[in-house]
């Protein structure tokens, strides 16, 4: 922007939305109206993006992470541990089945299967009946230290499918 002339609204707009967005670090701002009409519309769809992304980043790396991650019992919770080579339609009879009990409806269920989750047994966990009281292990019921993951040292049952 040349500073012999004032700017105009145009000008100063795009020149104050390219310096917050670069966090003062701009040391480029475009003279032709085509070029700043550009740059806001880059910014502007990268505002609607972003969140979108970050979002959908952060929910993958959290829904993958529980998977390695070591089942915490805690001292008032109670814990049974499925394990298997299990499918939804197998995991959702299960639970449906344990958690009709009224003295069962204080565990928690530990499902521990060497298969990775599919969309269908991710629609089955994510129920929101399921979702505080299962959590999901990707290991083999056959290795020691899938079955410390798991927590099984602090189930109360253990149930083969």
């Amino acid at each position: 922007v040349s500073s012999r002339r004032p700017l105009t609204l145009s000008e100063s707009f795009s020149y104050v939305l390219l310096t917050f967005w670069t966090i003062g670090a701009s040391g480029f701002s475009p003279d032709v109206w085509l070029g700043r009409l550009l740059m806001i519309a880059v910014i502007c769809l990268s505002w609607l993006t972003l969140p979108e992304q970050v979002a959908e980043i952060v929910s993958t790396y959290l829904k993958y992470r529980k998977f390695g991650r070591d089942v915490i019992a805690s001292d008032v919770t109670k814990q049974v541990t499925l394990c298997g080579s299990l499918s939804a339609d197998a995991v959702l009879e299960f639970l449906e089945e344990f958690f009709s009990s009224p003295p069962n409806e204080d565990y928690k269920v530990v499902i521990l299967s060497p298969l990775a989750e599919d969309s269908n047994f991710r629609l089955v966990l994510a129920q929101p009946q399921w979702a505080q009281k299962v959590a999901y292990v990707q290991g083999s019921c056959l290795k020691e230290d899938d079955l410390h993951r798991g927590g099984i040292s602090q189930s109360e049952a253990c149930f083969l499918m």
